[in-house]
């Protein structure tokens, strides 16, 4: 059996060349002018884990750590439509996103890392699942242009902390702190911190595919056909959907329904009885 430390070196790799796949893919396609924060976050996917500060003098549960960060990726998006407030502009839109991936690891030389981890990994290894999209336009109007922003973020949600309102261990939340600057000029929008919708984990790989799916449409469609970006969306679904979509399928088909891991990542699911309809 090959040591955690081999096994992990191989996730590193792995992931790391999956990046420069997608990385030479977005630059071929005019996607992103700048490769340089997909050149950074592969640097760091190659790197070793970095060890994690013990607190108040205890022995963290998981001593090591390692991930990547796609720092301020700007990307070429189509032509929005049916944009507000009207006279927005649609196009050669300024848009920026920010995806940030870490997971905690055992004591490597001590403990077997599985490279395709159970559902476990949702719900304790894995840190932060992070992504920051803003997307910049402007409104003609008849007193001048105003400067428009739109932002959302996709979260993880610390597992063992409650909150009022559910919290699903992955979630999509509009607004947040990147409408700090300009909170003082909002208008006639509210934009409460609910809902947060649960979705499906992401990392870099997923994360890009749902940008491009949203806002790239054409182009998306044409890499769906391509093989090698099937084989690339494919490899990190089956390692971060899988798990997540079995748990959820299971605790719906289930005889009986108590505490289950599909409340952490979906808390708006019930215990139930399977015989009441």
């Amino acid at each position: 059996m090959a040591s955690s430390s081999d096994a992990h070196r191989k996730r590193r790799m792995d992931c790391s060349d999956d990046l420069v796949i997608l990385r030479d893919l977005l630059w071929k396609h005019d996607v992103c002018r700048d490769p340089s924060p997909l050149n950074d976050a592969i640097s760091q996917a190659r790197s070793t884990p970095r060890r994690v500060g013990s607190r108040a003098g205890m022995a963290p549960k998981w001593p090591f750590e390692w991930g990547y960060r796609i720092e301020q990726l700007r990307l070429e998006i189509e032509e929005l439509r049916h944009v507000r407030p009207r006279g927005s502009l649609g196009s050669n839109l300024d848009s920026v996103v920010t995806i940030d991936f870490k997971e905690y690891l055992p004591e490597e030389a001590e403990r077997t890392y599985d490279c395709d981890e159970p559902l476990g990994g949702l719900t304790s290894t894995t840190k932060v699942l992070e992504v920051q999209f803003e997307l910049e336009s402007l409104c003609d109007r008849e007193d001048g242009n105003d400067d428009l922003l739109s932002a959302w973020h996709y979260d993880t949600h610390p597992v063992g902390q409650v909150g009022r309102e559910a919290h699903p261990r992955f979630h999509i939340q509009v607004g947040g702190e990147a409408y700090d600057e300009c909170d003082a000029r909002i208008r006639a929008v509210l934009l409460p911190e609910a809902p947060r919708v649960a979705a499906p984990p992401m990392d870099g790989i997923l994360a890009l595919n749902f940008l491009l799916s949203n806002y790239c449409g054409e182009l998306w469609r044409r890499l769906s056909t391509d093989s090698v970006y099937q084989g690339l969306v494919t490899r990190a679904m089956k390692r971060w959907w899988r798990p997540y979509f079995e748990e959820i399928n299971r605790f719906l088909n289930a005889e009986t329904v108590g505490d289950s891991k599909a409340r952490l990542l979906m808390p708006s699911l019930l215990p139930y009885d399977p015989g009441i309809e």
